[in-house]
């Protein structure tokens, strides 16, 4: 699972999570944020939910 996500995050520090989603939408965001706090964790699953 790998994914590009400074774009997303750097309007999330900037606006918030509520501006970032009103600019990219909640679920390109919410996917963001994990992505983000998945490269800081060592448990990560990949697939489906």
């Amino acid at each position: 699972m790998k994914g590009e996500t400074t774009l997303v995050m750097s309007a999330v520090n900037d606006l918030g999570r509520e501006g970032a989603q009103r600019i990219f939408g909640a679920g390109l965001v919410r996917r963001a944020l994990q992505l983000a706090s998945g490269a800081r964790s060592s448990l990560m699953t990949i697939g489906r939910r």
